[in-house]
């Protein structure tokens, strides 16, 4: 339900309620429905509060609470017809949207071969490494599953590797040491690379631990990683991290804890989001919460979980299968979704 067009319908009746006036997205005017008061008619206690993508009422004098619709069918019963046949209308515009948006997707899946892309020429992947191989060792030292060796590159002079495929990358004065690294290639749905995510396997400095380059010039989408391997059919996990994302089916990963992004707009009703499980870091929640006012779906852990994130779970001895199982019962959205996820963050033990 649209908030701008619960505002319009609320204006539209503004002139009938007494003592009307809004300060900073607060309507405040007199109750119509305990009638507020028959001793003073200056009284004004009835407000109308924005949160969630919706107006909420509220009475000081009566005490009752309501959503707008409600409270339009209690007031207009002629006007309130309108609002649900407008609501209907915006709801479909927005899944008419959607489904475009998403047959893009399956129709590029379905049409075009996946390619291997020239920048990866040269690159061995992890599973054509010796098993002794450091990166191998490394790799498996986070449990990545075997059959998702082969997504996982290796580079032995990541500096001189980077300023062959992307000249000037790394300035002549660059402070950061060449090291030998793992990639995780960021792919469209054809099979293009559109960056890479590199990990230090050796300890390095912490602002260098990671390193996201992207070939995409000028674009302000950031990049997902496995658009190239997903199912969009299916519902879609998304990650914060890419190891995260190798443990759970048809998941993606946002690099990062900002889910901001057209492309998974366009795949609303497919996607939930597995944020990581730290419930104390403010732009980890600040970013659960803004989805799940946008209408996305949160997959809440359990509270005696005390790993950080997917990864780390499994390295604390979860199974994938237990993973997946909780995520899919602990799924929450919209309002109510919000309100089970403040609990969650609540709750300190």
């Amino acid at each position: 339900m649209s908030l701008y067009l619960e505002r319009i319908f609320l204006n539209r009746i503004s002139p009938q309620l007494r003592n009307f006036s809004e300060k900073g997205g607060v309507y405040n005017f007199s109750c119509p429905i305990c009638g507020d008061s028959k001793k003073d008619s200056k009284k004004a206690r009835g407000y109308f509060f924005e949160g969630e993508n919706r107006l909420i009422y509220k009475c000081h004098n009566c005490g009752v609470s309501l959503s707008f619709s409600h409270f339009l069918k209690h007031f207009d019963k002629s006007l309130y017809r309108q609002f649900v046949m407008e609501t209907l209308k915006e709801k479909l515009i927005e899944k008419n949207q959607e489904e475009t948006l998403r047959t893009q997707f399956l129709r590029a899946k379905k049409t075009i071969e996946l390619v291997k892309d020239a920048v990866l020429d040269g690159l061995p992947t992890i599973d054509e490494l010796p098993k002794n191989h450091v990166a191998r060792v490394y790799v498996n030292g986070r449990k990545c599953p075997s059959e998702k060796l082969s997504l996982i590159y290796f580079v032995e002079n990541f500096k001189d590797w980077v300023n062959k495929v992307k000249p000037g990358f790394f300035k002549p004065d660059s402070k950061f040491i060449a090291d030998s690294r793992i990639l995780f290639p960021i792919m469209d749905v054809h099979g293009k690379v559109l960056g890479v995510q590199s990990r230090a396997i050796k300890p390095c400095d912490h602002k260098y631990r990671f390193i996201t380059l992207s070939f995409v010039e000028n674009s302000k989408e950031r990049l997902i990683f496995g658009l190239d391997k997903v199912d969009f059919k299916k519902p879609i996990f998304v990650t914060e991290g890419i190891f995260d994302s190798l443990f759970l089916p048809n998941a993606i990963a946002v690099l990062g804890s900002s889910y901001d992004n057209p492309t998974l707009k366009s795949l609303q009703s497919r996607v939930i989001i597995v944020p990581d499980n730290e419930k104390r870091n403010r732009e980890v929640t600040k970013n659960v919460e803004k989805m799940l006012k946008a209408g996305f779906s949160v997959a809440i852990w359990d509270n005696d979980i005390t790993a950080k994130d997917v990864n780390e779970a499994i390295l604390s001895g979860y199974s994938k299968e237990f993973l997946v199982k909780m995520f899919t019962n602990n799924t929450v959205s919209g309002l109510e979704g919000l309100v089970k996820y403040k609990l969650w963050q609540s709750d300190r033990s």
